[in-house]
């Protein structure tokens, strides 16, 4: 069970561990088809010229499927022979290295998102255009 204890004493319900598994891989894949449906609008918009503040955007969302889908996976890249105390674990190394890169890749969209917040403040506070 999820977070068992040294002596195999569950911290945990039944019901609880099976909700930390499935409860962030719901909440990731609809945060993923939310993101992609951002994506595809946003790129059917922007096919032949895009201003700063939709390329963005773009951006973010980009990286924010790939941080989302990354998420979603939960515990099932975790190694079997990790850790017993971990619930839903059936990958290996590869596989937890390779959701660590996407997540690590995926955290890209805070700069995007930092980027965003410049460029507004730009634009609303100093009255910056995108031929600026």
């Amino acid at each position: 069970p999820i977070g068992a204890r040294e002596d195999g004493t569950a911290f945990f319900t039944p019901l609880q561990s099976a909700l930390l598994i499935w409860l962030p891989r719901i909440s990731g894949f609809c945060s993923f088809l939310s993101s992609f449906d951002i994506l595809s609008k946003l790129s059917n918009e922007t096919k032949h010229s895009a201003s700063v503040y939709q390329q963005l955007v773009l951006g973010m969302t980009s990286f924010e499927c790939i941080l989302s889908l990354a998420l979603a996976f939960t515990s099932l890249p975790i190694p079997r022979d990790f850790d017993s105390r971990v619930g839903g674990n059936i990958g290996n190394d590869i596989s937890c290295v390779a959701q660590g890169f996407f997540i690590q890749l995926g955290l890209t969209s805070v700069l995007y998102n930092i980027s965003l917040s410049v460029y507004y403040f730009l634009v609303v506070n100093l009255g910056w255009r995108d031929n600026r």
